[in-house]
């Protein structure tokens, strides 16, 4: 059996920016909503791996933006599984809107035991399930790939983590995380709010509450590359926005 599977929702007065567009916070955890959906409906999701010590974690996320629907409309999302291999799988999405595609994208999640805080192979009744439900999107995006910044870049702003920034697994949450680069990306680049085409995101470690992180960013041609730090240094967060 191979399936895709969608959901439609309705962008709400909450999830819209001052120009009435969905914001790219809403849209990812809208994105994050359907795959957790999709994954409890065929037996690997949440509540199906936390007895086991088992959870899904971000690696990387990519996404081609063509517009943003408004407040009130109607989004369809759909997403699927289309490879998986060792502690990893491939997640494609696809957005619609009042008839027209606005968003394609892919995503690449990692199984976590929860007791090491590492990577594990994917059991053999998990590979058996995606080998079922395994199912490509027409996305036009290559196999995402995690990428790294190569330097500290200039600090424009600083980041606590509280306790309603965390997850269940008791880390910084992935949207949130987005949330703050995001803020820090549209106060240097105000056309960014309605002229984003394109982002990526790459999850290199976890934050957990009470930490303080550092914002850097920086522009390389037409994009804007934005990061994620500990005080030592240490990379949490990888982004490109143009």
């Amino acid at each position: 059996m191979t399936t895709a599977f969608a959901k439609t929702y309705r962008v709400a007065s909450y999830d819209v920016d001052p120009n009435s567009n969905l914001t790219l916070p809403a849209l990812l955890r809208s994105l994050h909503d359907v795959a957790q959906q999709h994954a409890g409906s065929v037996g690997f999701g949440y509540k199906d791996l936390l007895p086991r010590g088992l959870a899904w974690a971000l690696v990387t996320i990519e996404l081609s933006l063509k517009l943003r629907p408004k407040g009130e409309a109607l989004m369809q999302l759909a997403t699927s599984v289309p490879k998986s291999g060792g502690p990893l799988v491939y997640r494609d999405y696809l957005g619609s809107s009042e008839g027209h595609d606005f968003v394609v994208g892919q995503s690449l999640w990692a199984l976590i035991d929860l007791h090491t805080r590492r990577t594990t192979p994917l059991p053999p009744d998990l590979k058996e399930k995606l080998a079922e439900i395994k199912t490509p999107l027409q996305t036009e995006i290559s196999r995402v790939r995690r990428f790294k910044s190569k330097a500290p870049f200039p600090l424009v702003d600083r980041r606590r983590v509280r306790l309603h920034d965390c997850d269940f697994n008791g880390h910084l949450n992935n949207v949130v995380t987005a949330r703050w680069m995001f803020d820090a990306a549209y106060e240097h680049d105000a056309t960014l709010s309605v002229g984003l085409t394109s982002l990526k995101l790459s999850y290199h470690q976890e934050a957990l509450m009470s930490e303080e992180l550092t914002i850097g960013l920086k522009r390389s041609n037409q994009v804007l590359e934005v990061e994620l730090r500990k005080l030592d240094g240490v990379l949490i967060v990888s982004g490109e926005f143009s």
